[in-house]
């Protein structure tokens, strides 16, 4: 994506961004509330309309096989955890549902470790739950790029670590290129090949997370004084002390 704009009326949600994300690689945009991570996400994933260049494979035309989990899901849709996943399919469903689309439901289902869910209703269900449901969706296109904003919000402890180890293998195993914001910088520092910081809806820094994640940086986005840390596998931590705003 080069010099993206997104607007909205006389708002300037995101401007002068340029980044690339590669396949088999996770890129997490991180930055305060208001600083335009969703406008970024939404553009690269088609749902809001920008001023600006966005390649894929080097090419403009956008690709059909991305697939997109937003942030707001919601849970009065009265139809069963199936049903919703299948939904996700809807580019390659033909006339009716094959065999095939329901074994590719079953297994990424069963992947996520939500089996005993599919035959609930959405509406039934936690916000946690249906947050798996909705990744679901998305990886039962077979996509090549991911793109998920804030896909462990509504999630305990153990299930954000399950569900970002899951991302980060299929990532690989799959080579799709996954874009995500996250709020927890930690996780981000952790799961992330690439971090993007962003304040204002400019882009601060963009690298590795060694690179980007220094308690300067911190201070500068986040208006936040940290410690930073570094663990024998050599993934950094950010230990927040106090606010720097007042």
């Amino acid at each position: 994506m080069g010099s993206g704009l997104v607007q909205y009326g006389n708002t300037i949600a995101v401007s002068d961004i340029s980044l690339v994300a590669h396949p088999g690689e996770i890129l997490t945009i991180l930055g305060p509330n208001g600083s335009g991570k969703s406008s970024l996400l939404k553009s690269i994933a088609g749902q809001t309309s920008f001023r600006g260049t966005i390649r894929f494979d080097g090419k403009i035309q956008r690709t059909d096989t991305v697939s997109y989990m937003p942030q707001d899901i919601s849970g009065r849709a009265n139809l069963t955890v199936t049903e919703v996943v299948l939904l996700g399919r809807v580019g390659q469903l033909g006339l009716r549902v094959t065999q095939e689309d329901l074994d590719i439901v079953v297994a990424v289902l069963y992947e996520l470790g939500i089996s005993k869910l599919a035959s609930r209703h959405l509406s039934e269900l936690s916000g946690g739950q249906r947050q798996l449901v909705y990744l679901a969706q998305a990886l039962v296109r077979k996509p090549r790029a991911l793109v998920l904003d804030e896909p462990i919000s509504a999630l305990d402890l153990r299930h954000q670590l399950e569900v970002l180890s899951l991302v980060q293998r299929l990532t690989k195993d799959q080579s799709l290129t996954t874009i995500c914001v996250l709020h927890d910088i930690n996780a981000a520092a952790r799961f992330s090949d690439n971090i993007v910081l962003l304040k204002e809806g400019r882009l601060v820094s963009f690298g590795l997370p060694r690179d980007i994640l220094s308690a300067a940086q911190i201070e500068v986005v986040f208006e936040v004084e940290s410690t930073i840390f570094e663990d024998n596998d050599g993934y950094r931590f950010v230990c927040p002390k106090r606010s720097i705003s007042f």
